[in-house]
C-alpha cells in the first residue's frame, strides 16, 4: 500500500508537466519547433486533478506548479534557460489521510519536529519557492541537460529551521520527487513535441520519451494538426502508455488538445485526459484524470 501512495503521490507530478490570430486555412503552414526567444520570460502553469480508485478506495489528488522561464542565451540551436518555482499548491485525500500545502499561504508557527506527510510537504514546499536551476533545449523541445537541482536541495534543507532527523527525511522525500532526471522528464512531457518542419491541417508526427527510472514507462504520443489560425497551430493529441513504477505494472491511455504558438514553440493551452492502470501483488490502483498547461509570456 505504500509503493501506491507514493505512486499517487509521483504520478501527478511525473503526468504529471495558446496569441495573435488571423484568418483559418486548411492550406497554410507553419515552422513547429521549440523557438524560446533568447532576453524573453514565459511562465507555465502545469495543473493535475486526479481520481483514483486503490482496493476499492476512492481518491483524489490535486496540484498546481507555476515555473518562470528566462530565457539567458541560445546557442548552436539549444536555448538555455533558467527555471524558477513560483508556486506549487497540492491537495490530497489519500489513504484516510488528507494533505494541504500551498506556498501562497503562510506557514503555520508550530515548528514541532513531528515528521508526517502534510507537515514534510508543506515545509518542502515552501523552502522550494523561488528556487531555481537551469536547462538546455533542442529545437525539437528535447531538453538536452538539467543542473542545479542538487544545489537547490542544500539551500531548501538549510533554510528549514528543523531537527536534523526531519531534515534527513526531508531531503530524502525532495531527492525523490525533484532531481536532476525527474525534472528533465516532466519538462519534456511539455516541450518535446515539435517535428522541427513546416507542418499543415491533417499533418501528424510520432514522438516517443520515457519517464524517469529504468523501466519505469515509456510514452508514445501522436499529434495531429487540426487547424491554423494565424500563428497559433491546434493539435490534437493521442497518447499510449505503459511501463513500470515502484514494481507496479502500468498502462494507460492520453487524449486531448493542445494550442501551440508557432512563433515561439509555446503551449498556451493544452488539456488532456488521462487514463492509468496499476496492478501489483494482485491490487489494483485505477486513475482518471486530467493535465492542464497554460502558457504564456511574462512581459
Amino acid at each position: 500500500m505504500k509503493r501506491f501512495l507514493v505512486l499517487g503521490v509521483l504520478l501527478p507530478v511525473l503526468f504529471v508537466f495558446h496569441s495573435c490570430q488571423s484568418s483559418k486555412s486548411a492550406t497554410t503552414s507553419k515552422m513547429l519547433k521549440f523557438n524560446f526567444e533568447p532576453g524573453k520570460a514565459y511562465v507555465y502553469d502545469m495543473i493535475s486533478d486526479f481520481d483514483q480508485e486503490v482496493s476499492g478506495q476512492k481518491q483524489q489528488i490535486s496540484m498546481t506548479a507555476q515555473y518562470g522561464l528566462d530565457v539567458t542565451g541560445a546557442n548552436s540551436g539549444v536555448t538555455e534557460i533558467t527555471t524558477t518555482f513560483n508556486a506549487i499548491r497540492l491537495s490530497m485525500q489519500v489513504m484516510g489521510m488528507t494533505i494541504e500545502a500551498d506556498t501562497e499561504k503562510p506557514l503555520t508557527a508550530d515548528t514541532s519536529a513531528e515528521i508526517n506527510p502534510a507537515n514534510i510537504m508543506n515545509r518542502m514546499f515552501h523552502a522550494i519557492k523561488g528556487q531555481q536551476f537551469k536547462m538546455k533545449v533542442n529545437a525539437e523541445g528535447k531538453v538536452t541537460e538539467v543542473t542545479g537541482m542538487q544545489e537547490m536541495a542544500e539551500k531548501m534543507i538549510e533554510s528549514i529551521n528543523m531537527g536534523d532527523e526531519f531534515k534527513s527525511t526531508l531531503d530524502q522525500t525532495f531527492k525523490q520527487q525533484f532531481n536532476d532526471a525527474s525534472m528533465k522528464e516532466q519538462f519534456e512531457r511539455a516541450f518535446f513535441i515539435f517535428p522541427g518542419k513546416e507542418v499543415k491541417v491533417g499533418d501528424s508526427w510520432v514522438k516517443e520519451h520515457s519517464m524517469p527510472g529504468g523501466d519505469a514507462g515509456k510514452f508514445k504520443t501522436t499529434y495531429t494538426v487540426d487547424e491554423i489560425e494565424g500563428d497559433i497551430v491546434d493539435l490534437k493529441v493521442k497518447s499510449e502508455f505503459s511501463g513500470k513504477e515502484e514494481g507496479a505494472n502500468m498502462t494507460g491511455t492520453q487524449d486531448g488538445t493542445m494550442s501551440v504558438d508557432s512563433r515561439s514553440g509555446l503551449i498556451m493551452e493544452s488539456d488532456l485526459d488521462m487514463n492509468i492502470t496499476a496492478e501489483e501483488g494482485g491490487q489494483k490502483m485505477k486513475m482518471k484524470g486530467k493535465v492542464k498547461i497554460r502558457g504564456r509570456e511574462r512581459k
